[in-house]
């Protein structure tokens, strides 16, 4: 059974948009991460304990489909959730709307990494895997 939505609310500021007011493409990645952090942060993971403790989530893949634009000012709800682990790899689900309208869906999916050695995790570091299981 997958988890239910984490909701993150994200205000659109000048900053994300373009000259039109529309917001630009990538500021979407941005707001993914921030509700991701967030999401960890709500199961007891302060990202930068897990930094401290050796350890790397860099980004391997990353799909967006863009469905509708976002405008400067609007406020969107970034809705994420983990999907079920297999292996150490990381899959987060995004839907982002506006007054409950899809604008936006999202997968990343992360591979810790130990910093030291840039090699991947053969398990979860138990920081990370108290926090997904939390």
């Amino acid at each position: 059974m997958r988890a239910d939505w984490f909701v993150y609310p994200v205000q659109v500021y000048p900053q994300d948009t373009d000259y039109a007011g529309v917001a630009w493409h990538g500021s979407y990645v941005h707001w993914l991460e921030q509700a991701r952090v967030a999401w960890l942060q709500g199961r007891g993971l302060n990202f930068g304990d897990l930094v401290a403790a050796g350890c790397d989530l860099p980004v391997v893949d990353l799909s967006i489909r863009y469905q509708k634009p976002v405008f400067l000012g609007e406020e969107i709800l970034v809705k994420a959730r983990p999907r079920p682990r297999q292996g150490v790899r990381l899959v987060w689900d995004y839907e982002l709307t506006r007054q409950g309208e899809i604008v936006c869906t999202a997968m990343v999916a992360l591979a810790p990494l130990e910093r030291r050695t840039g090699k991947l995790y053969r398990r979860l570091p138990p920081l990370l895997a108290q926090a997904l299981d939390a």
